[in-house]
């Protein structure tokens, strides 16, 4: 029950920030780790947005974010060539993993992300 009345109230702390206009489309959670950490990780600016665009669609553990290549890219100001290349690396850095369904969609496992993160959180909390 605690974590439900923290939750509301951080709700409501969000809604007092922003405000209904601002929020009515949605918000995307983001760990201060990943901001704070995002280029000694190794991740560029443009890889920083692709992995927040992805999260933006991860709402469920369970549910792997699918969103269109197109759309995403237009959204962030790059072309299309440019968001797949930067996908490319996020897969090479072990950030993402794409994931073929059964229905041929392919979806977006952050598990490499939350990993890294808790890696450097460890580091964090170590003092390294």
């Amino acid at each position: 029950m605690q974590l439900q009345d923290e939750t509301a109230r951080a709700d409501q702390d969000l809604y007092r920030k922003w405000g209904k206009t601002v929020l009515a489309k949605g918000w995307t959670s983001t760990p201060n780790l990943l901001l704070k950490h995002a280029g000694p990780m190794g991740l560029d600016p443009t890889e920083t947005l692709a992995l927040i665009q992805l999260m933006r669609f991860w709402w469920k553990p369970e549910n792997l974010p699918f969103p269109s290549i197109t759309k995403t890219s237009q959204e962030m100001g790059v072309t299309r060539k440019t968001l797949s290349k930067k996908f490319s690396s996020l897969k090479k850095k072990g950030f993402i993993e794409e994931v073929k369904g059964p229905d041929g969609v392919i979806k977006y496992s952050l598990v490499g992300l939350v990993q890294k993160l808790k890696e450097v959180r460890q580091q964090d909390f170590l003092g390294e």
